[in-house]
């Protein structure tokens, strides 16, 4: 949201390359309460798997994102400039993955249910943007 904002005065680039996969905390807090009823529940816990993991199914890259926020608030998305030029580290030297999905197959195969809020839905009640 910070750099939509700035790009209202100036360009911004944004990286249009790396996918992400934006979670909501609450659906993570759900997941985990989820796993910690199940693993409280089992007769045999020390069955069940010891790694799990969690993210969104939705996949976006930042600039994706920023093009959401830009629908959200109503504001102008022409200063925000893809930035393809990915597979590089960044300014703090960190190589980022080109995908950093995470797999849920341990929890559905468990029974866990995987589904998230509607990113968009979210955000504008967080904002308070009810665009109509």
């Amino acid at each position: 949201m910070d750099s939509l904002w700035k790009s209202q005065n100036e360009k911004v680039k944004m990286d249009d390359w790396a996918i992400r996969y934006p979670t909501n905390v609450e659906d993570v807090a759900r997941v985990c309460l989820d796993i910690a009823r199940l693993y409280t529940a089992s007769p045999h816990p020390e069955k069940l798997p010891r790694i799990l993991q969690f993210s969104s199914e939705d996949r976006m890259t930042k600039y994706a994102i920023t093009q959401k926020f830009a629908e959200i608030m109503g504001l102008p998305f022409d200063g925000i400039v893809p930035d393809k030029d990915g597979g590089k580290p960044g300014p703090d030297g960190t190589l980022r993955p080109y995908d950093c999905h995470l797999d849920t197959s341990e929890l559905q195969k468990l029974g866990i249910d995987i589904s998230t809020v509607d990113f968009v839905a979210w955000w504008r009640r967080w904002v308070g943007a009810y665009r109509h």
